[in-house]
């Protein structure tokens, strides 16, 4: 059976939550991946017997899809709106960009589904496959400098759709697994945006140190001009008006009025820590305000605290605490 060609937008509002969908029609499905990943794509099965059992579940900042195919799948795809990491459980995939040479996937693999910005083909054969998907949008305003030409800075760009080596690929997996199996398993921290947004950079910081790209990571000689006092102040004003906000290292650069290697610069001239560390400091200060305020009668407890103000790891949240603090913050939250 051949599906008709089909596109659609993904909602600007936030995340939908979990969605499910087992199929046996090849046109239901294709409208399937439409919707939740909102790209034009076209498939086809070359299998009398096709099943599909498709899972995709919303969390905020990225998705999570898990897709069982019993069958052989051929899919014709425009470039993705999203950036789509996979790991394969089971069965064998090829991909080929725009073109470009084909890639072959098989049990136990990492990889890119598409080089971002360019349409790819797919077959699939028998697969049980994970996936988590960020917006292009998150990628461009989260990954940093990019290479620019005469018309501005160009595309985020992989060398490859397979990790640069076997190390890189399982720290990826493990990125994977905590994000799917402890994140968003506790309904406390996936109901926290921060939390949500900094597992995100934590999927985005992975993949681009597993998947040789053209992220630029040298500054250029301007950017030490900027990298002034005033520069570190507007920062540092910024980072305290909005660190309860889900803010990226680009949005402090961008209300600095400098570039994110300028901040850098900024931070290490004229201050003790990073900017990511000076607002992992804010949020742990006003955390330490909020367990001055609570009453544990009422439930409050650390690990919510700790949550809402992005820690998702109560132990790290406790032992930086303590560190800055000099006691626990139960002993805090019990005051």
């Amino acid at each position: 059976m051949m599906a008709t060609t089909t596109s659609a937008s993904r909602p600007a509002s936030q995340w939908l939550g979990r969605k499910e969908l087992t199929t046996t029609d090849s046109d239901v499905a294709g409208q399937y991946l439409v919707d939740n990943f909102g790209t034009a794509v076209r498939v086809s099965s070359m299998s009398d017997d096709m099943r599909m059992r498709l899972i995709h579940t919303d969390a905020g900042a990225f998705a999570v899809g898990d897709f069982r195919m019993a069958a052989e799948l051929h899919f014709e795809a425009e470039a993705p709106q999203t950036m789509v990491i996979a790991q394969l459980d089971a069965g064998r995939v090829e991909r080929q960009c725009d073109g470009g040479a084909v890639e072959r996937f098989g049990p136990g693999d990492v990889f890119l589904v598409a080089q971002p910005d360019l349409p790819y083909i797919s077959r699939s054969l028998h697969t049980e496959v994970r996936t988590l998907s960020v917006d292009n949008s998150f990628v461009r305003k989260t990954v940093g400098a990019l290479p620019e030409d005469e018309h501005g800075a160009g595309p985020l760009t992989f060398t490859s759709l397979r990790p640069a080596s076997q190390a890189s690929a399982d720290g990826v997996k493990r990125t994977i697994a905590y994000i799917t199996d402890d994140l968003l398993a506790d309904n406390e921290l996936a109901s926290e945006p921060l939390v949500l947004g900094n597992a995100a950079r934590l999927l985005l910081a992975g993949v681009l140190d597993a998947f040789p790209n053209n992220v630029l990571t040298e500054p250029t000689p301007s950017d030490g001009h900027d990298a002034t006092a005033v520069t570190l102040h507007k920062a540092v004003a910024y980072i305290e008006e909005n660190a309860r906000n889900d803010i990226t290292v680009a949005d402090i650069a961008e209300a600095a009025h400098v570039s994110p290697h300028s901040l850098h610069e900024a931070f290490r001239r004229h201050h003790e820590t990073s900017a990511l560390g000076c607002l992992r400091r804010v949020r742990l200060e006003r955390a330490h305000f909020d367990l001055l305020a609570a009453d544990a009668a009422t439930g409050v407890t650390v690990a919510s605290v700790a949550a809402h103000w992005g820690f998702p790891r109560p132990a790290a949240f406790a032992a930086q605490y303590q560190d800055v603090y000099g006691v626990a913050p139960l002993a805090t939250l019990s005051l």
